[in-house]
């Protein structure tokens, strides 16, 4: 029986407010299903999954859902979060909680209604939602208490606790089309499962934008986003490993096939020039014998002239081919390529080796942490070794790494010895208003053509270089963080806070790679087992 279509687009078209094409004539028509929306960082990824949800238009082409839709955007890690916001602020409950409340008693008017819509059970799904994270409520709250126990400052909530909370409302509600935007991003081991076991229980159509492996692998689709154009594999993401190598070994293949090509054309013709040469000097010799009549050595010589002018012509269209053929491969081989990375952690010159930090019996009053409130933290770091912060979401790994980088020289707990750099999960050191370009070279000393560079070397192109921070994607931002905060001070401690987040598979690698060979000592916050490994931590120390 075929599956009812949920959601459609045709001729998506789309571009940056500089020109550049994003999209190019994007069609889809889906059905229920499980589909990953993978690319490289800045390829176009969030912006198709907001047009699919509705929340910005194309510059051309139209998309339809035939159903209830559900949206988790991508997180905006520049926001800061107010002393005063609320989890209900957060999740864009306050006005309909409110809205619930004046209909419950009784003086309701139509906008309220409106406002409603179809969340009538929204009282159940927070009933049933809120106990299961941490929140205290009765077996049979009012709404009045429901509404008092979302005030709760969302200060309180981790990254990962946050993410997990709104995911749970979205599961809940049971949507026909589920859009996910790295919904995987700040969630612990034991939130990734619970994920897992969300996504598999989901019977509509679920397109989730991600970078994590193991996401990708419960996907029944792979819709991979390249060079403005989408790409449909079926099976998971293993399966489309495999088909990806097997376009790019035949990419391999065709490119050195037309190197080869317009090797031969350009020797034939070589031979050929070669071998006229050859003729028309011993023509020459002929005439200037006078051993043939000159009528005949004339017609001879034109006769020459025509068949060399004829294969002339058709070495010229074969050049052009293989010319025009070279080319094509080489542009496919490009955009296939498209958005590589390689990254470069400047080394300092007599690097002094010793203790790094060293924390002794620091309070930890954390209480979600595994040590308990009036437990101390105590460990050391040498210069050159990589410690690994590990925790459950709302353990404290990110308030331990802004102590570290924030305490004054005469705390008694913690002594650092090096300079520190500190990169939060937010990337909160950008400014926005500024080119990227000028973000980099303010936080460093480097100048312009050795910035660009680097943001070159990392798929931050000449183009982009130019453009407000404000405008790239989380992918773009972190790396932009990254390359800030390793080139300011060459040798300092690194405090990493999910470094990999929103980052593609590809610049995870070269990243792990970079920081593998790091000589100064580093503390990173990772929920990837084999992030960590790869960085090649060379202790742990989980809280």
């Amino acid at each position: 029986m075929t599956q009812s279509v949920l959601l459609e687009c045709a001729h998506l078209n789309d571009q940056t407010a500089a020109g550049d094409r994003i999209l190019q004539d994007i069609h889809l028509s889906l059905a229920a299903g499980r589909y990953g929306l993978c690319g490289r960082n800045g390829s176009g990824k969030s912006r198709l999954l907001t047009m699919l949800a509705g929340q910005l238009r194309p510059a051309q082409g139209d998309v339809r859902c035939y159903g209830r839709l559900g949206w988790l955007p991508q997180q905006q890690t520049d926001v800061p979060i107010n002393r005063d916001d609320s989890v209900a602020d957060f999740l864009n409950l306050t006005a309909l909680l409110e809205a619930l409340l004046r209909v419950e008693a009784g003086c309701g008017y139509a906008p309220d209604f409106e406002l409603i819509g179809d969340d009538w059970n929204l009282p159940a799904r927070l009933q049933q939602i809120l106990p299961q994270h941490g929140f205290e409520l009765p077996p049979q709250a009012s709404l009045a208490q429901l509404a008092q126990c979302l005030q709760r400052p969302l200060q309180t909530l981790s990254g990962g606790e946050r993410m997990r909370l709104q995911l749970a409302l979205l599961f809940a509600a049971a949507p026909d089309v589920l859009l996910l935007d790295e919904p995987g991003n700040h969630l612990d081991s034991a939130g990734q499962q619970w994920l897992l076991k969300q996504i598999a229980a989901f019977r509509g159509l679920l397109i989730l934008v991600s970078h994590e492996r193991p996401l990708l692998q419960a996907m029944e689709h792979i819709l991979e986003l390249r060079g403005g154009h989408l790409h449909h594999y079926g099976g998971h993401y293993g399966q489309f490993i495999q088909q990806r190598r097997q376009e790019q070994d035949a990419l391999q293949r065709q490119l050195e096939g037309s190197r080869q090509r317009l090797q031969q054309v350009s020797a034939e013709a070589q031979r050929s020039q070669e071998k006229a040469a050859r003729r028309a000097q011993s023509g020459k010799r002929e005439r200037r014998d006078g051993s043939q009549s000159k009528l005949l050595l004339d017609k001879q010589r034109q006769s020459a002239e025509q068949q060399q002018g004829r294969q002339s012509r058709l070495r010229s269209r074969q050049s052009e081919q293989a010319t025009a053929q070279l080319r094509q491969n080489q542009q496919q081989w490009l955009q296939d390529d498209a958005g590589a990375t390689q990254w470069y952690l400047p080394q300092a010159q007599n690097l002094r080796r010793g203790t790094a930090l060293q924390v002794t019996q620091l309070p930890w009053p954390v209480p979600q942490a595994a040590v308990s409130a009036d437990a101390s933290l105590t460990f050391s770091l040498q210069q050159g070794e990589r410690c690994w912060l590990r925790g459950a979401n709302g353990s404290g790994k990110s308030t331990l790494l802004t102590l570290l980088a924030t305490v004054d020289k005469g705390q008694q707990h913690i002594q650092r010895r090096v300079p520190v750099q500190l990169l939060d999960q937010h990337c909160r050191l950008l400014q926005n208003e500024l080119s990227v370009l000028d973000n980099l070279q303010q936080f460093s000393s480097l100048n312009a053509t050795a910035a660009r560079t680097l943001l070159a070397g990392v798929g931050l192109s000449a183009d982009i270089c130019l453009r407000p921070a404000a405008v790239l994607s989380g992918g773009e931002r972190m790396k932009l963080a990254l390359l800030m905060v390793t080139q300011q001070t060459p040798g300092a401690l690194l405090l990493l806070d999910e470094p990999d987040n929103h980052l593609d598979m590809h610049s995870r690698e070269q990243l792990a790679q970079a920081l593998c060979a790091y000589q100064g000592a580093m503390i990173l916050v990772s929920h990837d087992e084999w992030f960590a490994a790869a960085c090649g931590v060379t202790q742990t120390l989980k809280l």
